[in-house]
């Protein structure tokens, strides 16, 4: 099984959570040993959802931010890059 970076974007969460065959979990994590894109693209996202936990702590309700009002770099390109993906303009795989 050929995995691309869109297939890996897309099951994240399957992989995450162990859900699929053996085969399915092993073929995403063969793709992140050997695609940086891809590790980036996680760490970008586990630094998010650890940003996003911290600030749920902070405020009361989370209001959706845009990209260019966002405080760190990070969650800038985070939003612009599940944005484009989520709309079918990018995927992790451009460039």
């Amino acid at each position: 099984m050929i995995v691309t970076c869109r297939d890996l974007a897309a099951r994240l969460t399957e992989l995450e959570e162990g859900v699929g065959s053996a085969v399915e979990r092993a073929s995403l994590r063969f793709h992140l040993s050997i695609c940086a894109r891809c590790r980036r693209y996680v760490a970008e996202l586990d630094r998010l959802k650890g940003l996003l936990t911290d600030l749920g702590r902070e405020q009361d309700p989370v209001v959706p931010m845009s990209a260019e009002a966002a405080p760190d770099p990070a969650v800038a390109r985070a939003l612009s890059t599940f944005r484009a993906w989520k709309t079918g303009e990018s995927s992790p795989d451009d460039d």
